[in-house]
């Protein structure tokens, strides 16, 4: 039978199938009615996102009047939740206060909340934070909040609107007080709003200027949107004198962030506010104000205070203590960094107030604080300038990486003199395991002016250059496997032009063997000029001698526990914004042992960074390519321990085992990995074990006479099985032998069948002693299906059969992977044939999702197979489910 319904949609069945038989025309007017509502133009969602309804047909209205008229028809479910909220919060969210009204009348609770939203508002907290003043005004009228005491109102409504507290007291909320007190009046200080912190019945604040500024006023904070913040005025002194008199603390140090002039500074410093009297303590409360404002509570960097603030407040700053604070790494990459993105008059009075002996202590930071932020040629190139007339800087022995991309090649002789040396970025970009461009091959992309600028400076620094730079043009980085599998990895017309200049300018030219992958995948023309230029070897026609055979596997594989728990609980990093899921394994033969080794190959689900999907946003598609980085690893048991390696490469289409003749080496060819949308793919290519313990399976260079030996035997391109006369082990020829790669779930299934029997006959027999130790591991999903199937069909009397399925639903998420298999279905079916209603609860529990209502395709097409099924009882759920009649 074939997969009828999605887990979204079966959490909707079972979630039904529990409530009492609806009416046929509930389902489907519950569904017009958020369709009609959400296709109103003022329901749309903010920024780009959008909501995946259409307008009913027979749905014409254009305004509140007609759609409460449409709605009035519905005969809706004022409780459901869709589009993560329910109708009469989307009617609030848009403003419509005679549809939230009337729906209010029709039964809508204005006391539920939006799950998940900002502090989960109800009606009158999400009209409040939204500012929607009319409907904050008619729901205050209604009993349910008029029974609320006007501190009731404040404590629990206050954090949704902060910026609105003038609003909300003039509908007769109590002024804050206690904790909420004390945090509005952070919040009114933070702001520069004078006059709504007067109204704040609290004389208590926390200290300021703390990194983490929030703290336990998270739900009350200034915006992050700098241009939505308020700012001091000097008129205001007045006014912030005699709150400075209110006051257990000084409040001088909430008002530094809002000051926006250097005028501002001299006003408050001029001030009679009061401020700490020494000169320590002064210091402590600017520093941080140097380099930018404390955090958000969101963990974001708003932009810093202005360059003129900054001077202003640097001058109140003795040299004794803002020196040893530029002397931290930190402080002084903030320091520079934040003067360099903004303007050269910054970075050049930044730069001289940092001491020689920091600056040379600190070089490093200063060269990276010098690359970040900076836009124009023109800036980098004066702030380079600038930092290279400081003697003090020394770049020898530096790791900095695209140093010679950032600074212009005009200032490469000072750099230079400064120490710095290109090897030193080559030590740690380059390599046989980097996939990056280092610094050289970032060079020879350049215009053919800068390498004709540049190669004296270039040839000094490295002598050898001139002998390995057309290797490095035409082969750019050390890992190949990706090199030439497509046109765009290939060379290119545009380097032909850098060759020749590079020869003109006394480049050594040396024939490169250039693999047949390559050759193939090279524009023609391109390839006759790197033969005309002798920068390439011509490619073999003759194919070379036999060298390479296929050998299959031939070790024994033991389904331990250890080997199956590793590939039920993959993920050992921790780290819960993504999750690990393996989709193949194959068995491989490892050095010096008769026992198997898996390769698992998956990929990382990267959890909420593809979809933003919410109640205010609507959906919206974001980085479709940024969900599934591939992940291979091989495992293997050794002395009771899991051994798992990580490696480069893919091996999820299978691989091919290989014996080289010659070297006698066991080698593993990768086949073709088809690409997408997000990836490329990768051509085939080589895998081996390394050549000593610990073993893992690394890449073989495209280049490596090894690999070049099998590109000469066979086209990669073509039929690799033929030519190596081997049975197809790839995923896409189905092999079933045993070695071939195969589903995790079919091959934990079908490979661990005594752990499997086990668990079986331990649900079977109730066996407490043995479910308790299933009860402490990870049960494969298949193998959770296949219990409730078996107990489904056990001649059992039902008290016993319910015995076993409640341990079967006892944990949530390994039900719900069970019941996403595609054989669960039918497990369904049996289900509603005899477990009774209260028993689908912890179902709904693990299930539980927001939908909308669901279509009627899937429900009628299971009713149609419980009828087939002689199973009426079945029958008349679904269809009682899809909204039709059951007779």
């Amino acid at each position: 039978m074939p997969r009828l319904f999605s887990r979204a949609l079966f959490a909707v069945v079972v979630l039904c199938s529990v409530l009492a038989y609806a009416d046929e025309d509930d389902s489907q007017g519950t569904s017009d009615a958020f369709s009609a509502l959400l296709s109103m133009p003022q329901a749309q969602p903010e920024g780009e996102g959008r909501w995946e309804v259409f307008a009913p047909e027979d749905f014409k209205a254009t305004d509140e009047a007609g759609l409460i008229e449409y709605l009035s028809y519905q005969n809706a479910d004022m409780q459901k939740v869709a589009f993560h909220g329910t109708l009469l919060q989307h009617a609030v969210r848009a403003n419509m206060k005679d549809v939230a009204m009337w729906l209010i009348s029709q039964g809508a609770d204005p006391l539920a909340t939006v799950a998940g939203f900002l502090h989960e508002p109800d009606a009158l907290g999400l009209a409040i934070y939204m500012g929607h003043w009319s409907i904050v005004d008619a729901l205050l009228a209604l009993p349910v909040y008029q029974r609320l005491s006007a501190q009731q109102l404040t404590d629990r409504y206050l954090v949704q609107n902060p910026t609105s507290l003038d609003e909300l007291l003039a509908r007769h909320f109590a002024a804050p007080t206690g904790k909420l007190g004390s945090c509005m009046l952070k919040y009114e200080l933070e702001r520069g709003a004078v006059q709504q912190a007067l109204e704040v019945d609290s004389r208590q604040l926390p200290a300021p200027g703390e990194l983490d500024r929030y703290g336990d006023c998270q739900g009350v904070h200034p915006s992050d949107d700098q241009s939505a913040r308020g700012s001091f005025k000097t008129v205001d002194l007045v006014a912030w004198k005699k709150l400075d008199t209110q006051m257990l603390s000084p409040i001088f140090g909430y008002l530094l962030q809002t000051l926006a002039s250097a005028d501002d500074v001299k006003a408050l410093f001029a001030s009679d506010l009061r401020r700490p009297d020494q000169p320590e303590e002064l210091a402590k409360l600017l520093l941080p104000w140097m380099v930018a404002r404390p955090r958000t509570s969101s963990g974001i960097d708003p932009a810093p205070l202005p360059f003129a603030v900054r001077k202003a407040l640097a001058e109140h700053l003795p040299a004794t203590v803002l020196s040893p604070w530029l002397a931290d790494s930190n402080n002084l990459y903030s320091w520079l960094a934040i003067a360099a993105a903004d303007s050269f008059e910054e970075f050049s009075w930044a730069l001289a107030l940092v001491p020689d002996e920091t600056l040379t202590a600190k070089s490093v930071d200063a060269a990276h604080a010098g690359l970040q932020g900076v836009r124009s040629i023109e800036q980098r190139q004066m702030i380079w300038s600038a930092l290279l007339q400081r003697s003090a800087l020394r770049l020898d022995g530096q790791h900095v990486p695209r140093l010679l991309y950032a600074v212009p090649i005009s200032l490469w002789p000072e750099l230079f003199r400064h120490g710095y040396r290109v090897e030193n970025t080559l030590a740690i970009e380059g390599g046989e395991q980097s996939n990056r461009p280092d610094e050289i091959s970032d060079w020879l992309g350049r215009p053919v002016a800068d390498l004709q600028q540049s190669w004296p400076l270039m040839t000094a620094q490295l002598p050898g250059l001139a002998d390995s730079v057309i290797e490095k043009l035409v082969r750019p980085f050390g890992r190949k496997p990706f090199t030439c599998t497509s046109v765009s990895d290939s060379p290119r017309a545009d380097q032909i032009t850098n060759l020749t200049a590079l020869i003109q300018l006394g480049a050594v030219v040396h024939p490169l063997s250039f693999p047949k992958a390559c050759a193939l995948n090279t524009d023609p023309t391109v390839y006759a000029q790197l033969l005309a230029l002798g920068v390439v070897a011509p490619v073999a026609d003759v194919a070379s001698a036999v060298r390479f055979v296929f050998e299959p596997v031939k070790c024994n594989f033991l389904p331990s526990d250890g080997l199956l728990k590793s590939l039920l609980a993959p993920d050992e990093e921790g780290d819960y914004s993504r999750q690990l899921h393996f989709e193949t394994v194959q068995l491989l033969d490892v050095p010096e042992s008769d026992n198997c080794a898996m390769v698992v190959s998956g990929f990382w689900n990267m959890v909420g960074s593809v979809d933003n999907d919410d109640f205010m946003w609507g959906y919206e598609r974001m980085n479709p390519c940024g969900d599934r980085p591939e992940v291979t690893e091989s495992r293997f048991e050794r002395h009771g321990a899991i051994e798992a390696v990580r490696f480069a490469g893919g091996a999820s289409a299978g691989l091919l085992g290989l014996r080289d003749t010659q070297d006698g080496r066991r080698y593993y060819l990768a086949y073709a990995e088809s690409g997408d949308r997000c990836s490329g793919g990768l051509a085939p290519h080589l895998l081996a074990w390394t050549k000593s313990a610990p073993y893992y399976l690394e890449e073989v260079s495209a280049y490596a006479p090894v690999a070049e030996a099998l590109q000469a035997q066979c086209d990669l391109q073509g039929d690799l099985n033929a030519c190596l006369d081997a049975a197809d082990n790839s995923r896409e020829g189905h092999s079933t032998t045993w070695d071939a790669p195969h589903d995790v779930d079919e091959f934990i299934y079908d490979t661990f069948t005594a752990q499997r029997d086990d668990y079986l006959g331990a649900v079977q027999s109730f066996d407490l002693t043995r479910l308790h130790r299933w009860g402490q591991t990870p049960v494969p999903p298949k193998w959770t299906l296949a219990a409730i199937d078996a107990v489904s069909h056990a001649t059992l009397s039902v008290p016993e059969k319910r015995r076993r399925i409640a341990w079967l639903f006892i944990k949530p998420a390994q039900l719900k992977a069970a019941l996403e298999k595609r054989e669960s279905d039918e497990v369904i079916l049996d289900l509603a044939d005899w477990l009774p209603r209260e028993d689908w609860r912890p179902l709904i529990t693990a299930l539980h999702v927001e939908s909308t209502p669901p279509s009627v395709e899937p429900w009628s097409t299971l009713a149609s197979e419980a009828q087939s099924s002689k199973n009426p009882k079945a029958a008349c759920q679904f269809l009682t489910v899809a909204g039709l009649p059951c007779h």
